[in-house]
């Protein structure tokens, strides 16, 4: 094949082009090895600003911005920068192919674009010209922000000509006003993009746009509150109203208890798992007429066969990965099953509703705690120092009473007991009179205060609380039985009543696959209820 030779560089594709140059994917033929040149379009003279583009990427080093390798100015005095060839597809692409993106994915890049944000601007540099069109993402899910051709150094406040895509521009930047809150605004777009497909401010002509400009976006309800907050926050017409920085920007919009990692290139076929599958386990994984119980002892591959039944549904059945919620009982356990479906399924991996149940009864309750009185921000407290807080409660209460210690110990036990059963208030004081119903009501009140006015929380909270919610509010439960299609557990053995409540209202109607073995049961102790499966 004949290329066009540029220097040392033999210029194999055009990748793209503006109005100040053209991109394309090179070969320098001294290292055998390619790169993305861009071939400035100068008139004479103004070469001098795009070296300034040269001086700022030399700077950078971030695993998020492209890499710089050099810049060389041709014998017919054109510039050419050379930076990595990144082999990935553009932000734009995907939100026109994909969006909406689920919330995990849409924060995960969000994340990303934040962080190598927050490096320039510490470094005085802000990028001014942030959109989908300037931002790839890797085959393995990483962000790579590219053009800091319109970066410039910046002080407090910095005005200079209008530049940039109108459409996520900050509507200061239209009076040539850029600082680091211009950059922040521009993300919170992309953000509302991600999450619903479509640019909040759309619009037929330029006055149209101005107008709109004045409101901050705002997401649909549908969407957990510290997201329509981040969007509305950022997206401020007022600069002093947005966050003070965009460290602070990810810290709002961060999931619940929950680190995505980097995106893994699927790097298995997927028929390989499906074809190492026993006969047994193949009738398992495509048998969908109704509900499964996979039953079997340790090293029988329970788990293994539930991983290829996600598999399954997903690229033989068809199934939407954001249909699946896969729940197992500790973190380890989801873990394990999370690393072992990315080597098959890729960034698909992360639109399942996928976690321990503890984490999965989090995303519930941070959406609709509020029907129950929790507050906006509420903690998860570490079992210890819930333990002490709950001996502080019921040793006020009791601390003057005969037997207080054998009082308080027996309070403590009808309150676990009462919780493991789904009892409500009414319910845990039914059968009780005279001075035990007293002592039993301040107790729960007391302990409901921690809750609901101190916003602090342990982990049986989350898992009683969630039974409650779906309980006492039945659209709730509505809510997810439209959205969540399959259900597969691992380890049921090992589910507590609150737990099973809230799977099976899930469930009722949908499709469930359940592994386990009542045998390993060994977790009676917290509440595990084994008599589930059998």
């Amino acid at each position: 094949m004949n290329y066009i030779k540029l220097g040392r560089f033999l210029l194999k594709k055009w990748l793209g082009g503006g109005r100040f140059g053209d991109v394309y994917l090179a070969e320098d033929t001294l290292l055998k090895r390619d790169f993305a040149v861009k071939v400035i379009r100068a008139a004479e003279g103004e070469l001098e600003t795009f070296l300034e583009e040269a001086r700022i990427l030399s700077e950078l080093e971030h695993p998020n911005i492209v890499r710089f390798y050099g810049v060389e100015i041709t014998e017919d005095g054109r510039l050419v920068i050379i930076t990595e060839f990144i082999n990935g597809k553009s932000l734009r692409k995907i939100i026109d192919k994909e969006a909406p993106l689920s919330i995990e994915r849409a924060v995960f890049y969000i994340e990303q674009l934040l962080d190598v944000l927050s490096y320039a601007h510490s470094r005085g540099i802000i990028h001014r010209d942030i959109k989908p069109e300037n931002i790839i993402v890797t085959q393995e899910g990483r962000l790579k922000l590219l053009d800091f051709g319109l970066a410039r150094l910046f002080e407090n406040d910095i005005s200079m000509s209008m530049g940039g895509t109108p459409l996520y521009m900050a509507p200061e930047t239209w009076k040539g006003e850029f600082t680091h809150l211009s950059d922040q605004w521009s993300c919170g777009i992309i953000l509302f993009e991600l999450l619903t497909g479509y640019h909040p401010y759309k619009s037929n002509s330029i006055e149209e746009l101005i107008e709109k400009l004045k409101k901050p976006a705002i997401l649909p309800e549908r969407f957990p509150e510290r997201l329509v907050e981040a969007v509305e926050r950022s997206t401020s017409p007022n600069p002093q109203d947005r966050f003070p920085n965009c460290q602070a920007f990810k810290k709002k919009i961060q999931m619940e208890q929950s680190q995505l990692s980097i995106f893994i290139k699927p790097s298995q076929s997927k028929i390989d798992i499906l074809n190492s599958l026993t006969e047994e386990q193949r009738i398992a994984i495509e048998y969908n007429n109704s509900n499964v119980l996979l039953i079997g002892g340790p090293g029988t591959g329970k788990t293994h066969t539930l991983i290829a039944k996600a598999i399954h549904l997903i690229e033989e059945a068809n199934v939407e990965p954001t249909q699946i919620l896969i729940t197992t009982f500790n973190v380890r356990g989801y873990r394990e099953i999370e690393s072992k479906l990315q080597k098959y399924l890729g960034t698909k991996t992360y639109d399942i509703w996928m976690g321990n149940f503890h984490q999965i009864a989090l995303r519930i309750l941070s959406r609709f705690g509020y029907l129950l009185g929790l507050p906006k921000e509420f903690s998860i407290v570490p079992p210890s120092q819930m333990d002490k807080l709950i001996n502080e409660v019921v040793n006020t209460i009791t601390n003057r009473l005969p037997y207080s210690k054998a009082i308080a110990e027996e309070t403590l036990e009808r309150f676990n007991k009462a919780r493991k059963e789904l009892l409500s208030k009414e319910e845990f004081l039914e059968n009780t009179t005279g001075r035990w119903k007293e002592i039993l009501a301040r107790f729960w009140d007391a302990y409901s205060n921690l809750i609901t006015e101190k916003g602090m929380l342990s982990y049986e909270d989350l898992e009683y609380l969630t039974a409650i919610l779906f309980k006492e509010h039945p659209e709730t439960v509505d809510f997810y039985k439209e959205r969540i299609k399959y259900l597969l557990i691992d380890e049921a053995q090992d589910l507590s009543n609150a737990q099973i409540y809230v799977l099976e209202s899930i469930g009722r109607g949908n499709f469930m696959f359940l592994t386990g073995d009542d045998d390993q049961s060994i977790y009676q102790w917290r509440g595990a209820n084994p008599n589930y499966i059998r």
